[in-house]
């Protein structure tokens, strides 16, 4: 997917890029071409919009995975499986990358309302 969006707005932003060299070169701007614009602005807000909320779940997943390895290594700790300290420290750094994961998908989602909120 993010492929074909990136390739999407690489030929969005090379047409705008044409569009601009031509008015540029003295053509006017018609009535077609600030509709076409308006269409282009709302079509990347709602792309942009979808991309965060894809965005925060993702980190949202993540989180949920770094914190079940944590209970992993806190239950191998407490059974004393392995090396006790290495335990415990894994299960830290997973819970800290959780903590990442969780404020990111925060953010995600705080840009995914922002967007959709320019778009009314």
């Amino acid at each position: 997917m993010p492929t074909d969006a990136n390739a999407d707005a690489g030929r969005r932003a090379l047409e705008l890029q044409t569009r601009n060299a031509e008015l540029a070169a003295g053509e006017t701007v018609t009535e077609q071409d600030v509709q076409r614009a308006r269409e282009h602005a709302q079509s990347s807000r709602t792309r942009a919009a979808r991309a965060h909320d894809q965005a925060a779940v993702g980190h949202e997943q993540a989180a949920s995975t770094h914190r079940d390895a944590a209970l992993v290594h806190d239950q191998a700790a407490d059974d004393g499986v392995g090396d006790l300290v290495a335990h415990r420290a894994a299960a830290d750094r997973h819970r800290a990358a959780a903590d990442d994961d969780e404020s990111e998908a925060r953010r995600a989602h705080s840009e995914a309302v922002a967007e959709g909120a320019d778009e009314q």
